[in-house]
């Protein structure tokens, strides 16, 4: 559907000879939509890779095998313990899954792709959507693995006995950063 919106965009600003403020707003559309486009495709291939590793990581925790650092292929955001010995990954989206980011830097940005998201679903409402249609209606998410072990004194890293580590996946949406 975007790729169909942009070529029409694209159509329009260049039969609209004479008229430069419609060949311009055709030409924003269309770029527009192709950035949404690319913007929904990069953030799709990396949820695909979030998934995977979360289920690696789920999958070897359960089992009690080690990590291996090989078998990771994404490296999260960031990385920290917690005071009450968690630790805690955080991936977030790359770069060029921009309304994540344009969502965390400013009240617009966070308007503006709300909005996007609110038009998407109430187009998609009561439709029967696949894997793939339902990641791109629904707002980009950052995702966050944590271990936890019962034992305070004892980091979850450190824990002898992996039966007992509570284990979190969570998706939050676009943290926004304040502005003082």
């Amino acid at each position: 559907m975007m790729v169909s919106l942009a070529a029409f965009m694209a159509c329009g600003a260049v039969a609209a000879r004479g008229r430069i403020l419609v060949r311009l707003i055709c030409a924003l559309a269309a770029v527009g939509a192709l950035a949404l486009l690319v913007d929904q495709l990069v953030y799709y291939r990396w949820h695909k890779r979030v998934d995977r590793v979360m289920t690696s990581l789920r999958e070897s925790i359960e089992s009690g095998a080690p990590v291996l650092p090989g078998s990771i292929t994404l490296r999260p955001t960031s990385f920290r313990v917690e005071p009450g010995r968690e630790v805690v990954l955080q991936f977030e989206p790359p770069a060029l899954a921009w309304t994540y980011h344009l969502d965390a830097a400013s009240r617009l940005g966070h308007m503006l792709v709300w909005d996007w998201y609110r038009l998407l679903s109430k187009v998609t409402r009561g439709r029967s959507l696949d894997r793939v249609a339902r990641t791109f209606v629904h707002p980009h998410q950052v995702y966050v693995f944590s271990v936890v072990s019962p034992d305070r004194d004892v980091p979850a890293c450190l824990a002898v006995d992996r039966s007992r580590l509570a284990m979190s996946i969570d998706t939050a949406p676009a943290p926004r950063r304040s502005r003082r």
